[in-house]
């Protein structure tokens, strides 16, 4: 399946850091490597992390990388 993530961050209000974040998680980089990027702190992409999973009702990376790419829940 294709992303589309502008749509994605449209559908559930995410800002363009957000969207970043979104981006970085999806092509399997971690919170560090997304920071580093950005040239922001680990704990900046943490708290935009946090702020994903309440607007999109996640909150494991596993779950909003499904969801991101419109596949279903992952089963624990």
């Amino acid at each position: 399946r294709t992303l589309d993530l502008d749509g994605f961050a449209s559908l559930h209000g995410l800002t363009a850091a957000e969207r970043r974040a979104v981006a970085g998680i999806v092509d399997g980089k971690s919170l560090g490597q997304i920071a580093e990027e950005a040239a922001l702190s680990r704990e900046t992409i943490r708290s935009q992390l946090k702020s994903i999973y309440a607007k999109t009702g996640v909150n494991r990376q596993v779950d909003l990388m499904r969801l991101a790419c419109g596949l279903g829940p992952a089963e624990d």
